[in-house]
């Protein structure tokens, strides 16, 4: 697992492989990209539940109900990016529906961003982490939009 924090982003790379791991519905005030790896999952979406694929992403709107629900006891990998929406209204300010699910092919630069963030090393510092982030968050969202 590997998390990163800053005031307005939150970065997470997590594998799962415990069947108990529970995912309760929950709702963000920011914004939330959702990068799916493996797994077996059906993600719930407002009402609507998807049956994810690998490498599909998830664009979510701030105060929109979702939530992952493991099938089988396969590992489940993600990516998952909480930003500000002072950040997403440069990109989506008419972006009107809760959500959007995107396919994301492995030789894309959207897969190459999220294993670049997730192979940093530690010793980067916090100032230049916090940029590398919102530089690379910001090209995932104009490659999006």
């Amino acid at each position: 697992m590997k998390r990163l924090f800053f005031p307005d982003i939150y970065f997470e790379y997590k594998t799962e492989v415990s069947p108990s791991d529970q995912h309760f519905k929950h709702m963000h005030n920011e914004w939330e990209l959702y990068y799916f790896l493996s797994g077996d999952i059906d993600y719930i979406l407002d009402r609507s539940s998807y049956h994810l694929k690998k490498h599909d992403l998830l664009l979510i709107r701030p105060n929109v109900y979702h939530y992952a629900i493991r099938n089988t006891q396969e590992p489940y990998k993600r990516f998952v990016v909480n930003f500000s929406p002072k950040i997403a209204e440069k990109y989506f300010a008419d972006h009107d529906s809760p959500f959007s699910i995107f396919s994301v092919d492995e030789t894309e630069h959207i897969h190459g961003i999220f294993n670049f963030l997730r192979d940093l090393p530690s010793n980067v510092e916090m100032d230049d982490l916090h940029q590398l982030l919102s530089h690379s968050l910001e090209t995932v969202l104009l490659l999006l939009n």
